[in-house]
């Protein structure tokens, strides 16, 4: 394992690695329709959008600007901000503690392999082994030593450990099959890394990685920007509340009010 500290220029391309999220919805009246179209920006950290605003055209975010209701303080709540987990969690309403993508690669147990998220999605979930949490421990304790190193978390001990926003991302995070026997989590603008040299990274539960801008527009939507902390599980909710359906049946997250008449 290397633990590297990412340069200022890193730190620039760090925001083009982040996950942000806007949903178009385009028929006559509210009533008709029947599709909604969402496009998840894998690269956009929400101040982009004030950063760069002078620049757009009079389509694309500056329609969704000037007609859709934009929520500025919307922010992920577990600790990997990895793509295919902020997409599973706009599209579920879940946390990954729910969902199961807890990474873009996680380790198969069963297999003794690592697995990526679109390999067989029909292959059932695999069981738990029985953890050693003493071991565990030991070497999340040992790990806080280095360098770099916020947290070391030993997987069976979450539960136990006092609450702070830090430890309930990762409880919002941990999956019970998937997921590690230890989380480990970075300082800021530090990360894990055993190849090299990389321009920036992302994942992290820092804000920088966590906070995104979130768009609505549509039919009966009105054109406003909202400032109040909102978060993606509040997405699919939201989508369904204002088609007239039943939410995810496991959905985690809230109704944007705003978004619905």
């Amino acid at each position: 394992m290397t633990i590297r500290r990412i340069s200022q220029i890193g730190i620039v391309v760090l925001t083009l690695f982040l996950a942000g999220n806007f949903t178009y919805a385009d028929a006559k009246t509210r009533a008709e329709i029947r599709l909604v179209l969402q496009i998840t920006i894998d690269g956009l950290r929400a101040d982009l959008i004030n950063r760069y605003e002078n620049g757009f055209g009079k389509g694309g975010f500056q329609l969704l600007m000037e007609k859709g209701t934009h929520f500025t303080n919307a922010h992920y709540q577990y600790a990997n901000t990895e793509t295919i987990v902020g997409h599973t969690t706009l599209a579920t309403g879940t946390f990954p503690s729910q969902h199961g993508m807890v990474g873009n690669v996680w380790f198969d147990r069963e297999a003794g392999e690592l697995a990526y998220n679109i390999e067989d999605p029909a292959s059932p979930i695999i069981p738990t082994r029985k953890n050693e949490s003493k071991v565990e421990q030991a070497v999340a304790d040992a790990l806080t030593d280095f360098d770099g190193i916020a947290l070391a978390a030993a997987s069976s001990r979450l539960s136990a450990q006092q609450t702070n926003p830090l430890l309930e991302q990762v409880r919002n995070n941990q999956h019970g099959s998937r997921s590690g026997d230890i989380y480990i989590i970075q300082e800021p603008y530090w990360f894990l890394f055993d190849k090299g040299p990389v321009a920036a990274m992302h994942g992290s539960p820092w804000r920088y990685d966590t906070h995104v801008p979130i768009f609505f527009m549509g039919p009966d939507i009105q054109s406003k920007t909202v400032h109040r902390r909102v978060y993606p599980v509040d997405v699919a909710p939201t989508i369904a509340a204002y088609l007239g359906m039943t939410p995810p049946g496991s959905a985690q997250g809230s109704l944007l009010e705003e978004v619905i008449p």
